[in-house]
């Protein structure tokens, strides 16, 4: 479940340090789906604190990742 995260961490990420801005659709479509992966995957989920900490921590990695990769290509082209 963490893996959702991700992709509203890169768009937050993006909006705060580099000023990009998304469309109201845009961050609609992102917020239904990601509450939909979550409706679906809630079954069977048990949650500790050390399970959180490594989730977020992944969040946090593989956000930054993607936008350094992504502002790597921009700058390359």
């Amino acid at each position: 479940m963490a893996k959702v995260a991700t992709t509203p961490a890169v768009m937050i990420i993006q909006t705060i340090f580099h000023g990009v801005q998304f469309s109201a659709p845009s961050r609609l479509t992102l917020a239904l789906t990601c509450i939909g992966i979550l409706i679906a995957s809630v079954t069977d989920v048990t949650v500790n604190f050390v399970g959180s900490l490594y989730a977020v921590i992944g969040i946090i990695t593989a956000a930054v990742y993607q936008v350094v990769r992504m502002s790597t290509k921009v700058n390359l082209c």
